[in-house]
């Protein structure tokens, strides 16, 4: 790491960040192991643990190292990688080696020294606990906020990076300090100062707007009156508001970190602060409204890009603050101030005809989040939308992307607005089928599969007629298989998994009905998969990597079936004793309580029929 040579010493940067890389993983295993009461595949060497002597010292002296480059990675920039990795894998240990660096340096006269010491502190607040994070940040912030007004450019950013990094890791620091409003006073000055040390408050504010709601609700889902925020919430929704109106293409990075931040405050409003959120949605409105007329008048491919970013932003700010307004609210902006669905509808036309993605994107999620608000009273909204959703479906191997996305609205309409959704049943269902039958792309099997299983919980017994059709293209599903080489790959695999289950779980609950004559209904539609469907959870079992949430789902068939099909299952039971024991045993140690209760559920339905 100490070559002359550029070159070898990144090289040598990137052998102990693979080295952290691979420990790190290591240990997650072990971790996983001990939890299913097993013995990992593979143990670490502790090899970062063991070198931290004399590797950390090298690390330190290469930060001062810096270009003022910022397109450059050199090995100044390599040390920050590594230093955060080997924070990470190596937890504790790296705290006392490395403060007498920080101490000695923090107010170097040396800008290079000073930068490097904040850039230390910053780097470590990843691995070590809490607890000792907690003290350690409440005596280094005074320093780096004095450090948000350095004569130094570089040092001023590292400063702002590093307290980003303080509020994400430790954000009661802040919000139960003394010293609250001399920090925020100082974060709302440092938002005036150049564009990549505002991008850096912002990102902080996120995670102090988060962590201040989360302190003041009483449960998961409560509504909150006030917090700690409360008495800044106006000014900075409004300063931020200011940053965002920008069109300045130079400051692109601080207006999408601006309009992170705005989203954070809004999706996060307490009572107290309602009016200004009430405000700002028509703020937002008006945006959107004028985004078009700049659409219209754009001709060089960067005003046309600086427009779409700024519209998916916009979409995505407003589909936030949907989600937070009072459904009376929601339901007045929808139907008295202004045609929200047309106006959405037509900003997706637009990005559709000159292929913005990301534009559509966030236009429908506003939509859904409009849906997931209004519940039954969006049904004057519908005959608007259906034909897109048409559309959509009818076009699914030209744009799978999109498709996925109305896969999505149509699940919402019939969660959330079943009674709006009704007279679109049927041949809403024609058209996911006839998807089913044309081998769709495989992005959008998963968004076909949860709709199924969403429609299904809401039809109930009148699911009927489309199980043995659906239930065919679970099993077409459940034998995809693929070479898992990235973890790209992994997602999509586990995502599928937990849609075939989410569709089995949710017909077989839907057929069973309440009357016996419901459940000896769907013992002949489910009959013919019980093997394949006990089949696939056995191999979904036998995944070491896969989620908790995939094993719950899991358990639940075998208990769901084995209500329906009482001692009819016992031959498909007794030979897969051994792996139902063992799923059923791994779900009651999960830490999660649904979990719990669903192998608790499905043990009992079992235990009935099998001894385990």
């Amino acid at each position: 790491m100490n070559a002359s040579n550029e070159r070898i010493a990144l090289q040598a940067i990137e052998f102990w960040c693979t080295i952290c890389d691979q420990e790190y993983d290591l240990r997650l295993e072990a971790e996983e192991a001990r939890q299913d009461g097993t013995s990992p595949q593979h143990v670490s060497k502790f090899y970062a643990l063991g070198a931290l002597p004399y590797l950390l010292g090298v690390l330190l002296v290469l930060l001062t190292y810096q270009n003022e480059d910022p397109n450059e990675y050199t090995r100044a920039k390599g040390a920050v990688c590594c230093l955060c990795l080997l924070a990470k894998t190596v937890e504790d240990a790296i705290l006392e080696p490395v403060f007498p660096f920080i101490k000695e340096h923090i107010n170097s006269d040396n800008w290079r020294y000073r930068e490097a010491a904040i850039v230390a502190f910053g780097s470590i607040l990843t691995g070590p606990s809490l607890q000792k994070l907690l003290g350690i940040c409440e005596q280094g912030l005074p320093l780096l906020m004095q450090h948000l007004q350095d004569k130094h450019a570089m040092v001023k950013d590292s400063a702002a990076w590093a307290v980003g990094r303080v509020c994400e890791v430790a954000a009661d620091v802040v919000l139960k300090s003394d010293y609250l409003h001399f920090y925020m006073d100082n974060f709302f000055k440092s938002l005036e100062q150049e564009p990549n040390v505002a991008a850096h408050i912002c990102w902080g504010l996120k995670s102090l707007v988060a962590r201040a709601y989360e302190n003041a609700q009483s449960d998961k889902d409560s509504a909150v009156k006030t917090y700690a925020l409360s008495s800044y919430y106006r000014v900075f929704v409004e300063k931020l508001l200011s940053i965002t109106a920008s069109h300045d293409p130079s400051v692109k990075n601080l207006r999408c970190s601006a309009y992170d931040a705005l989203m954070a405050f809004c999706s996060k409003t307490p009572a107290d602060c309602y009016e200004v959120l009430r405000i700002t949605t028509q703020e937002i409105i008006n945006r959107l409204n004028s985004s078009l007329n700049w659409q219209r008048e754009a001709h060089d491919v960067q005003t046309k890009l600086h427009v779409s970013q700024t519209q998916s932003l916009i979409c995505a700010t407003l589909s936030d603050i949907i989600l937070a307004l009072h459904h009376r609210d929601a339901l007045l902006l929808s139907t008295s101030t202004v045609d929200l669905v047309g106006l959405l509808l037509t900003v997706y036309d637009v990005s559709r005809a000159t292929n913005q993605s990301d534009v559509q994107e966030d236009a429908l999620q506003a939509i859904t989040s409009l849906i997931q608000n209004l519940e039954d009273d969006f049904a004057p909204f519908l005959p608007k939308l259906i034909p897109y959703i048409f559309q959509a479906l009818e076009n699914h191997s030209e744009d799978p992307a999109v498709c996925t996305q109305f896969c999505s609205i149509i699940s919402d309409l019939s969660s959330v607005a079943s009674a709006a959704f009704a007279q679109f049943y049927q041949p809403i269902m024609k058209a996911l089928l006839t998807i089913t039958e044309q081998s769709p792309h495989s992005t959008l099997v998963p968004a076909l599969l949860t709709c199924f299983a969403d429609i299904a919980t809401v039809a109930g017994v009148d699911f009927h007629a489309y199980a043995p059709s659906v239930l065919g293209f679970v099993v077409r599903a459940m034998h995809y298989k693929k070479e898992i080489s990235s973890l790209e790959e992994m997602e999509y695999t586990n995502n599928l998994r937990e849609s075939c289950l989410e569709a089995i779980g949710a017909i077989i609950l839907a057929l069973r009905g309440e009357s016996t004559a419901a459940c000896h209904a769907a013992t002949r539609v489910l009959g013919p998969f019980v093997e394949a469907i006990v089949a696939y959870v056995h191999s979904v079992s036998l995944d070491r990597f896969g989620k908790d949430v995939l094993e719950r789902h899991a358990v639940s068939i075998i208990g769901d079936l084995c209500t329906i099909f009482k001692g009819d299952m016992k031959p498909v039971l007794e030979p897969n004793r051994l792996w139902i024991q063992s799923l059923i045993q791994k779900c009651q140690r999960s830490e999660n309580a649904q979990t719990k209760k669903a192998s608790s559920l499905a043990a009992k339905s079992i235990h009935k029929w099998i001894s385990i």
